[in-house]
């Protein structure tokens, strides 16, 4: 509905530019086809060794653009995590604490030491 929106603008804001400048134009393209989204498809197994790992429920779905959407759809489990807490994350005053990044890095040796098995 919103890109509906934006482009019949788009449209209006184009007749009155072109009323100026014949050969103006705006195009609009919808970003998401070319990052897509990550989905919660199979990828089970990669959640249940996290949430394992972490001793708690990952934080769930979040609105941001990665490129993990990509790796998915080639066939490769995928989440995405970090250290820190999301509510803080992408923030003006965005901040991590020191005790935030040692957990992020012993998660990440446990992740290793487990998938290395």
């Amino acid at each position: 509905e919103l890109f509906e929106r934006v482009n019949a603008f788009a449209a209006e804001l184009e007749a009155e530019m072109q009323r100026r400048a014949p050969e103006t134009s705006i195009v609009t393209e919808a970003l998401n086809l070319t990052v897509p989204a990550l989905a919660d498809d199979n990828n089970a197994e990669v959640l249940d060794l996290c949430r394992e790992l972490l001793g708690e429920q990952p934080s769930g779905a979040v609105a941001y653009a990665t490129e993990a959407g990509q790796f998915q759809r080639v066939g490769l489990p995928t989440v995405i995590c970090g250290p820190g807490s999301i509510r803080q994350a992408h923030q003006p005053d965005e901040y991590i604490e020191i005790e935030q990044l040692a957990a992020g890095t012993r998660f990440m040796q446990a992740l290793g030491r487990r998938l290395s098995q």
